[in-house]
């Protein structure tokens, strides 16, 4: 053998070493941009889930809401009956005693003509009565404390302060 085969054969060897690293270096390279992509697609699916699980949370919040304060909005009106207005009071009563959801701000403040009032013995049997959420506006504080903002409505969208005032 002389030493140019010799040559050619390390050559060879040389050459298939380099073709094996070349195949193992794309593979990798390959499992690594797999193993990539697979991530983005979990990750992307993760936030998919949890956007639809927040607006799916958001659209039962906003139907428990309308469904709590369905119950007092047919109260509300210009010309409401004093006995219709201490309907109303009992029902919030009972509804201050037993809150919907703990986590969630629900107790409601009733005024009478601007004063604050937790029964119906104000209420004249024969006068008619406005009767509507105090306004528009929201805060989360317990309507019942000192120092309260005056607003209608939770963040929530739960009713937080009726407005009844002598017609």
């Amino acid at each position: 053998m002389n030493s140019y085969n010799l040559v050619n054969i390390v050559l060879g060897v040389v050459a298939a070493i380099a073709l094996v690293v070349c195949i193992v270096l794309k593979s990798t390279f390959l499992a690594g941009a797999v193993a990539t992509s697979g991530a983005v697609v979990a990750s992307g699916s993760e936030v998919y889930n949890s956007a639809v699980s927040a607006v799916s949370s958001a659209n039962l919040d906003s139907q428990e809401a309308q469904a709590q304060n369905g119950q007092f909005e047919s109260y509300f009106g210009t010309n409401v009956s004093a006995i219709e207005v201490k309907q109303l009071i009992s029902l919030v009563k009972q509804n201050n005693s037993n809150p919907v959801d703990s986590e969630k701000p629900s107790t409601i403040l009733v005024e009478l003509n601007g004063n604050a009032i937790t029964d119906a013995s104000s209420i004249d049997s024969s006068k008619k009565y406005t009767v509507e959420a105090l306004n528009d506006s929201v805060d989360d504080s317990d309507p019942t404390s000192s120092g309260a903002k005056s607003a209608g409505y939770y963040s929530s969208g739960f009713i937080r302060t009726i407005s009844i005032s002598e017609n």
